[in-house]
């Protein structure tokens, strides 16, 4: 039986097959299509002829009807790929680009190829089908840039021919906004903060200062909006402009000058009156309404002390209560609506602080008999400088009176005090003292006390019960009636019989601790071991109460 076959092998070719027993040859013929669309017209067709008798001019007719077949076939396919036009317009980084559309049975889908300077084409995606114009924005700053288009559906390629056009920046570079010039609050520099442009191409800032203003120096990046003068303080004005540029190096306008708010604050010695100064911010900003000014008191959170009204240069002054040992002061320069605020640097001053000595000794005071006279010696701390130390005394009968003083320059001294028969009391207290830098007591030594020496007179009298938490009554010192320092021995111990101070300095006290540490409230027994004045060796023993 006579059969013939039309088959589609590859997209651009059909092929025909003819066998006959009468023939006994195969016939082919092959004709050429282009494009994807052949895939899509035929896929196999196989006519069979029936009957064993049919003749050769019958199989010639159907090889007609074939022929005919295909010649329809290759007049629907020459659609496969059709010649699209492109039109491009550049306004500024954008390409408006503007296409017309394909002929074919279905939607079609659409490819863009761009190829930069230099660089090989990339495929960008578009594909929305129904509209025909796309913007391409690309950051070239002044090169052709090439453009294609393909478009192709099911059935149906069209494809243009490459656009070039100049692409380049044109639009203006907007500056950044200041923010304020302010102490970073650690080093005492300036630190300037700013937003950052609304350019999407930023690549960095460049900062000036002084007036007229002078390149100080260059930040990268479009997020980097903080800076620190290294060598700028926050104590002394300074004022700054800065400008943003973008990738193709175009630079916006300067911002308007800002600057810092430096304040200032000058004393007097033993005053606690502070005046505070600083400079018109108004010059800088000009909507700047008012002043706020700021104190805290010992490490305390600030508090609004005073408004003052936005003039020239200000100088104010501010009188610290006597209770407050150390003060920080800080001024804002404020909008009306409090939208905008500069702070300045913060200032701090010890109004309370009183210098006192390391120490300040009683080494010895012994009634002399044939003198009459108690002798004393004494030891200072030569590092802190004072004018003067004064000696004082208090006897049975009175208060403390001051009774010498002695310069400063040497670390020893000695002093008699002579005793009157008459005015004899039962025993006298001695203390030295020294001097701050506004002429005030600051610090005592420990009161020795020594008693005039007669049949009766040996001893010591011991506190029963001390309180290390408190502000008075916080050591455990012995009160001597008349002694002989060159051998003396004080040892504390706990319930429990272990050692928890022990000194043979006369004037070092006990202050309730144990290895730095306070020891547990409860009683503990005292020992001391000394000589009288008469030669012979005593020993005292107690208890004392420790209370918190």
């Amino acid at each position: 039986m006579p059969f013939f076959c039309v088959a589609v092998k590859r997209i651009r070719f059909f092929k025909i097959v003819l066998f006959s027993p009468l023939v006994r040859r195969h016939v082919r013929w092959q004709v050429g299509l282009a494009g994807q669309a052949g895939r899509h017209i035929v896929k196999h067709v196989c006519i069979c002829l029936a009957g064993w008798q049919a003749r050769f001019a019958e199989s010639i007719g159907l090889l007609g009807l074939m022929s005919a077949l295909l010649v329809t076939s290759m007049a629907g396919a020459q659609q496969d790929t059709q010649s699209l036009r492109l039109w491009v317009s550049v306004d500024g980084l954008c390409a408006d680009l503007r296409w017309d559309s394909v002929v074919g049975p279905y939607n079609p889908h659409y490819a863009l190829w761009v190829s930069y300077p230099y660089e090989q084409e990339v495929r960008g995606a578009v594909t929305d089908t129904t509209v025909l114009r796309y913007c391409a924005t690309h950051r070239v700053c002044g090169d052709t840039v090439s453009f294609r288009i393909e478009a192709y559906d099911s059935c149906v390629r069209g494809v243009s021919i490459s656009v070039g056009e100049v692409m380049r920046d044109n639009g203006p570079t907007q500056p950044p906004t200041p923010i304020s010039a302010a102490d970073d609050g650690v080093s005492g520099r300036i630190r300037l903060t700013w937003s950052p442009s609304p350019d999407t191409d930023i690549v960095g800032y460049c900062l000036c200062t002084g007036v007229p203003c002078q390149s100080y120096d260059t930040i990268w990046g479009v997020s980097e909006t903080s800076y620190v003068c290294a060598d700028h303080w926050a104590t002394d004005q300074h004022t700054y402009r800065v400008l943003a540029f973008d990738s193709c190096g175009k630079a916006s306008p300067w911002t308007q000058y800002f600057g810092n708010l430096p304040l200032k604050i000058y004393t007097q010695q033993c005053s606690r009156d502070v005046v505070l100064q600083w400079p018109d911010f108004k010059e800088l900003v000009s909507n700047v309404s008012y002043y706020a000014l700021y104190l805290s008191a010992d490490g305390g959170a600030w508090e609004r002390i005073d408004s003052i009204e936005a003039r020239r240069d200000v100088t104010y002054t501010c009188t610290v209560a006597d209770d407050i040992m150390d003060v920080a002061f800080k001024v804002g320069a404020c909008t009306s609506d409090n939208s905008y605020c500069v702070y300045s640097n913060v200032v701090r001053y010890e109004v309370g602080v009183v210098d006192t000595a390391q120490y300040l000794r009683i080494d010895k005071a012994e009634y002399d008999i044939v003198s009459g006279e108690i002798a004393l010696e004494m030891s200072v701390d030569d590092a802190f400088e004072t004018d003067y130390y004064v000696l004082w005394r208090l006897d049975d009968y009175g208060e403390w009176q001051e009774i010498a003083t002695f310069p400063y320059g040497n670390q020893r001294f000695t002093y008699s005090d002579r005793i009157t028969l008459s005015s004899r009391s039962e025993g006298y207290s001695y203390r030295l003292s020294t001097l701050d830098r506004c002429k005030r007591v600051s610090s005592y030594s420990v009161p020795v006390v020594t008693y005039i020496p007669d049949a009766s007179t040996k001893g010591v009298v011991f506190p029963n019960v001390i309180t290390p938490s408190r502000i008075d009554n916080n050591r455990f010192c012995p009160i001597f009636r008349f002694l002989n320092w060159e051998f003396y021995r004080l040892s504390i111990y706990n319930r429990f019989g272990a050692l928890v101070f022990e000194t043979t300095d006369n004037t070092q006290c006990w202050d309730g601790k144990h290895d730095g540490v306070q020891v547990p409230q409860g009683v503990y027994v005292y020992m001391l071991r000394c000589r009288w004045m008469d030669g012979t060796l005593g020993e005292e023993r107690g208890t004392v109460t420790v209370v918190y």
